[in-house]
């Protein structure tokens, strides 16, 4: 099983120091615009990490809160969020542009993933500055959204699964507030890609397995120790010792 095979994408310049560690069994990485981690400077060496180990890259925009990592939604205006997100992707495709590198795709970091879902305003909001700022762009959205009744218009969805999170039975992940919501120990993730990968299912809280089909699947570069517990995972799985 290869990389392409893998089809593992991480969210990263968020300045935690891992990205080189991860980097090379990614296909994709979302870089943060520098709203809830990380900054210009971060980018443009997560753009240059990227390009060495050929990972497409894609903008990883988000509430302006680095108090917070991005994970609370904030009451701010609408134009006040349009703007943010304006500067963020466009401050991003410069760069991009200035490195000679394609923006491959969008992905929404936080509160503003799952906003961007469940609430109709935020969505439009986040269209309209990506309309405005990128061409021919994909957005990366939760495999849950098979489910609901979500558009986005005429623009190319990249479907996610999570390898290091647990789902409820209707395919949303559980709250982070919750024990064990994110999957640490590396059998578990382990298990969780194998099971993705080899049929298309995960297994969810009720006890139930259930089916989840995805482009992409996502493991979190800021849960602590995944630098370490990724290499043995993909071990694991290669070797269908599970």
């Amino acid at each position: 099983m290869d990389r392409e095979q893998l089809k593992l994408n991480a969210d990263i310049g968020e300045g935690l120091g891992n990205d080189a560690s991860i980097m090379p069994f990614l296909v994709m990485c979302n870089i943060s615009c520098g709203a809830h981690a990380g900054g210009l400077s971060e980018i443009e060496k997560a753009i240059r990490l990227a390009q060495k180990y050929s990972v497409k890259i894609g903008a990883h925009p988000s509430y302006p809160d680095k108090e917070h990592f991005g994970r609370k939604v904030l009451n701010i205006s609408n134009e006040e969020l349009f703007d943010s997100l304006s500067k963020q992707l466009h401050d991003f495709q410069k760069i991009a542009t200035r490195l000679n590198e394609k923006v491959n795709h969008i992905k929404a970091h936080g509160a503003l993933y799952h906003q961007v879902i469940e609430d109709q305003k935020v969505r439009s909001i986040f269209l309209q500055a990506i309309e405005e700022n990128c061409d021919d762009i994909k957005i990366v959205i939760p495999a849950s959204c098979h489910n609901k009744n979500v558009s986005f218009g005429k623009h190319h969805l990249l479907y996610e699964a999570f390898s290091d999170r647990q789902y409820l039975p209707n395919l949303d992940l559980m709250s982070r507030t919750n024990a064990g919501a994110v999957i640490t120990k590396t059998e578990d993730l382990a298990s969780q890609l194998y099971k993705m990968l080899d049929c298309g299912k995960v297994f969810t809280t009720d006890g139930s397995w259930q089916d989840i089909d995805f482009d992409t699947i996502c493991v979190h570069g800021d849960t602590t120790g995944i630098a370490e517990r990724l290499p043995k995972a993909i071990a694991l799985v290669k070797n269908h010792n599970l």
